[in-house]
């Protein structure tokens, strides 16, 4: 055995003639998931979708997935040397990893984490101290209707008369329906 691992990489690839819905119904019912999850998985450039396996375990991820319809590839982890030979750490070339196995459920594999929090310059903005206003008041003038010369018509009666609809009336005397080849 020779100590190396290997990741599992997708990248939105699919074999060719082939349907992406097709593919993403194959690959929910390979990873016992939904097709929403799935699709989480093609919005994405490069996704970790296995990491730490061997050689002949990644090679059947691989097959696998490919049956399915879709590419993957694997990629070498390499130990990181600024943690010295412990093994742990695993320094990677390429998209983050995450946790994920391949059980009943599959929803937690695609989890996105490109949440970036709003960033605000505050510096201009200040608190009034209890009791105060930090502006001044403004009375709007509320606007004004003249009403006078309106009337109401009486109860049951409509205040315009509306004419009988006349539906439009075309000649089509001069017309001829012709077959083009």
């Amino acid at each position: 055995m020779t100590g190396k691992s290997y990741s599992i990489i997708f990248r939105k690839e699919i074999l060719p003639d082939l349907e992406t819905d097709l593919v993403k119904a194959n690959l929910a019912k390979l990873f016992k998931t939904d097709q929403t999850t799935i699709g989480k998985m093609f919005e994405r450039e490069n996704i970790v979708i296995k990491r730490g396996l061997s050689i002949d375990h990644a090679e059947k991820y691989k097959e696998a997935v490919k049956k399915a319809g879709a590419l993957v590839y694997l990629q070498e982890e390499t130990p990181n040397l600024s943690q010295g030979n412990s093994g742990d750490q695993i320094s990677r070339n390429g998209p983050e990893a995450i946790e994920a196995e391949m059980i009943e459920s599959w929803t937690n594999l695609v989890e996105f984490q490109d949440f970036v929090a709003a960033e605000f310059d505050i510096s201009t903005y200040s608190l009034a101290q209890p009791g105060e206003r930090l502006t001044e008041e403004e009375i709007i003038d509320g606007p004004s209707f003249e009403f006078t010369g309106m009337v109401l018509a009486p109860m049951g009666e409509t205040l315009i008369d509306t004419p009988d609809f006349v539906p439009a009336q075309f000649k089509t005397d001069g017309l001829s329906l012709e077959k083009k080849d």
